[in-house]
């Protein structure tokens, strides 16, 4: 990690040399500018901007913080936003800046960059972009309070052109804000897809860890951040007391188990089935949006906690719903105003890129005729049909989520054949009502298959008991119904005394009748 001397002598003289930060709780609100481009016009995404600001977002409102937050904001927006963080830092007990997105550097300058930032002249990148010293100095104004975390170092930016670099300047920092960036100035860091970034990372469970002080969140940093600036190594951005870990619900979260913690939110079969079909839409494929988080639900939201820096438990917390319904909104908002065309362009695929996506498409079945990196006829083709047998719209042109997928599923051979690619969603076809699953547990527990609780719901015991069921009975084990495995459960529990099972409703009702019993 690279630091700056200043700050060095100011952590490593502590409190002899500066005098202790007085902090009052009632004064004035703690006052945070968060800000996360992604979507550039002129220059390659911003991969981590987006989950990156959205991490930090909710954090920081977790830890009392008042947030001005925004992402994929154009100049207009950025500066009104700015302007709103100035009318109020002068007040703040503590201030906290975050801007993820590109950044470009001209004749020692470095300006933040809207998404419509250009880069075509000299006028472009002085009259588009904002100064990071107009932000640094606005922190000023909360002396002794501010941090302002940079993340505008993405290897894949802006061309370089005579006049301006892209990357960060040398910084100047004010006397009493601390600035920490993702990479020392002149520096670039390469960013994945889909994934919080490291740097993200640290400033949440670091520097807003509640009753972390700045010295300590600063001694522990690695690898290529970059930390300028003097301020008192005792600041505490987060007071303990605050925060996802801390106070009651902090408390209740670490004692309790992640499913402990699910349970607690109280989720309605319509909030489940709404964050199953987010999760789908964001490229985590839940097999099933029956309400109901069996198997294939848990797996992504392990897959989704995984890509955005979340300990892979498989259950949700109330910042993990936060941050799943925002990103959708985002998703909703940012392909809404775009053809597909232009929404597969913002992808920007390189032709070897191009090129994998062709083999892995067609390697699942769908047959783009060359894999040479075009995607012409053939290949737009196979693409309507893979979204068609993925409940996508058929538009020919893929979205990142889509591009997400395809890798995904060509990892995990056989997953686009219809029976074995969504075994919920033949369970689903089968039209079963609460009554029709309320029969098929009590028929699983009659035969000795344990299916949990019986109320109706299939909840992972019934998953398991079915799984079971379908092994023992040499079935394909998937964990969900098919007519097959219902027709087989009914014929052996069709003598079952009254009482011990139940007939259903006109599901069961008319395999019943296929299978000759009285109604």
């Amino acid at each position: 990690m690279n630091r700056c001397v200043a700050l060095g002598l100011a952590f490593m003289a502590g409190l002899a040399l500066v005098a202790p930060v007085t902090l009052t709780t009632a004064a004035a609100a703690d006052l945070a500018l968060v800000i996360g481009n992604h979507d550039y016009r002129q220059a390659p995404d911003a991969r981590t901007a987006r989950i990156d600001a959205g991490a930090v977002a909710d954090a920081l409102e977790q830890g009392g913080y008042e947030v001005i937050s925004g992402t994929d904001l154009n100049r207009n927006d950025m500066r009104g936003g700015i302007a709103r963080f100035a009318d109020r830092v002068g007040e703040a007990n503590r201030a906290v800046v975050f801007y993820s997105g590109h950044a470009l550097m001209s004749g020692g300058v470095t300006y933040l960059a809207p998404v419509e930032q250009g880069n075509d002249s000299l006028v472009e990148v002085m009259m588009d972009g904002v100064p990071l010293d107009l932000v640094l100095r606005l922190a000023g104004e909360a002396s002794g309070r501010a941090v302002v975390f940079i993340d505008g170092a993405q290897l894949d930016g802006f061309t370089p052109k005579s006049f301006a670099e892209p990357g960060i300047a040398e910084i100047d920092s004010p006397e009493g804000v601390l600035v920490v960036s993702a990479a020392a100035p002149g520096r670039g860091i390469a960013r994945r897809w889909e994934r919080q970034s490291e740097f993200a990372r640290q400033v949440v469970e670091r520097f807003l860890a509640p009753g972390r002080w700045i010295g300590e969140a600063v001694s522990g940093l690695g690898g290529p951040t970059w930390v300028g600036g003097d301020i008192h190594s005792s600041l505490v951005l987060v007071p303990s007391g605050r925060g996802q870990a801390s106070g009651d619900t902090g408390g209740d979260t670490r004692a309790a188990s992640a499913s402990e913690v699910e349970t607690r939110l109280d989720l309605s079969a319509r909030e489940r089935r709404r964050l199953q079909e987010s999760l789908n839409r964001l490229g985590y494929d839940t097999r099933g949006t029956g309400g109901v988080f069996g198997p294939g639900t848990r797996s992504a939201i392990r897959g989704w906690q995984r890509a955005n820096g979340f300990e892979e438990t498989g259950y949700l917390t109330q910042e993990q719903v936060a941050r799943l319904n925002r990103q959708v909104r985002e998703s909703e908002t940012d392909t809404g105003e775009r053809t597909a065309a232009e929404v597969e362009a913002r992808v920007d695929l390189s032709a070897v890129e191009r090129s994998e996506i062709q083999e892995r498409l067609t390697n699942l079945g769908y047959d783009t005729r060359d894999t040479d990196g075009v995607f012409g006829s053939g290949t737009r083709t196979a693409i309507r049909n893979w979204q068609r047998a993925n409940d996508f719209e058929e538009t020919g042109y893929l979205t990142q989520e889509q591009v997400a997928m395809i890798y995904r599923r060509s990892d995990q051979p056989g997953r686009d054949e219809p029976e074995a690619r969504d075994p919920a969603a033949v369970e689903d076809s089968l039209g079963l009502t609460r009554d029709d699953r309320l029969s098929i547990e009590k028929r699983l527990a009659h035969l000795g298959f344990s299916p949990g609780e019986q109320d109706g719901f299939f909840d992972e015991n019934t998953r398991q008991g079915i799984e079971a069921y379908q092994r023992n009975r040499g079935h394909q084990a998937t964990g969900y119904l098919d007519r097959e495995t219902v027709a087989r459960l009914l014929e052996e529990t069709r003598s079952a005394p009254t009482g011990v099972v139940e007939e259903g409703a006109k599901v069961l009702k008319d395999l019943m009748r296929g299978l000759g019993e009285e109604q």
